[in-house]
């Protein structure tokens, strides 16, 4: 598992890498900049907190940074929780991919286009 620590990254075993992530979530929670409407579920108490969080990282690494999150979330999410999530970790797998070729990438790209297709065929 890929860790981001100081802007470094760091690998760790899952059971570390939960147990971390846990801690991090309650504490950004109790200091509110975090809120959980549902179990498992986050979301900024506000755009101006994510905002923040945002320009902490250079501008140079956002791409980076944010196609890294789309590595972990491609490889952490059951196949019904990826459904959900979709667009958003196709999106994040498309930012830094200049010059990239990766069949997973297309594999995922091309998921998220045959669920707009069937999704845009029942709005007609």
């Amino acid at each position: 598992h890929i860790v981001w620590h100081d802007k470094r990254m760091s690998y760790m075993d899952s059971s570390t890498v939960e147990s971390s992530t846990e801690e991090l979530l309650t504490t950004m929670v109790e200091e509110n900049y975090l809120e959980s409407p549902k179990n498992n579920e986050y979301r900024w108490t506000h755009d101006n907190v994510q905002q923040a969080a945002s320009s902490l990282i250079e501008e140079e690494s956002r791409a980076s940074f944010r196609h890294s999150i789309g590595e972990v979330l491609y490889k952490e999410l059951s196949v019904n929780v990826l459904d959900t999530y979709l667009f958003e970790v196709a999106n994040l797998l498309n930012t830094a991919t200049s010059g990239v070729t990766n069949i997973e990438y297309a594999k995922i790209n091309l998921m998220a286009a045959e669920k707009a297709r069937f999704i845009s065929a029942f709005d007609n």
